[in-house]
């Protein structure tokens, strides 16, 4: 049943057993809910322009949407890699973390990430690796 035949059933039935204002507010709710389950199946659809049931058959398992993402579009960026990198970094207390100027501008700002996650570690008092740098 698609949804907007959903809702005229649904409505049909609470105009049948609730007063007006009763079925009014109650296909208000149900109405926000349908259009909230719509937004969250959008933003859970993957960014491909791709067809991969060929090469899954083909490889016999299924890509991770990651994967996909990276096939079509060549980077899957916001997935927390570079957040995880600097946390790793940090904890590796062992060694020394050093960090120079002259590095490309996408190290530049993981640097970046790592020195302001390295703050927050120690204002709540999480040891970290020393951290040498001589740019920032």
């Amino acid at each position: 049943m698609e949804i907007e035949d959903a809702k005229v059933t649904l409505q049909h039935f609470l105009t049948d057993h609730l007063t007006d204002p009763e079925a009014e507010e109650m296909c208000k709710a149900i109405k926000t809910i349908l259009i909230a389950q719509k937004e969250v199946e959008f933003l859970r659809r993957p960014i491909i322009d791709m067809d991969f049931t060929e090469i899954e058959k083909a490889l016999g398992f299924k890509l991770f949407i990651w994967q996909k993402t990276y096939i079509t579009r060549g980077e899957w960026r916001q997935m927390g890699a570079s957040t995880a990198r600097s946390i790793r970094r940090l904890l590796q207390v062992d060694k020394p973390l050093k960090l120079y100027a002259n590095v490309s501008p996408r190290e530049r700002i993981e640097d970046q990430i790592t020195l302001g996650i390295c703050q927050h570690f120690h204002n709540a008092g999480i040891e970290t690796c020393k951290v040498i740098t001589n740019c920032y």
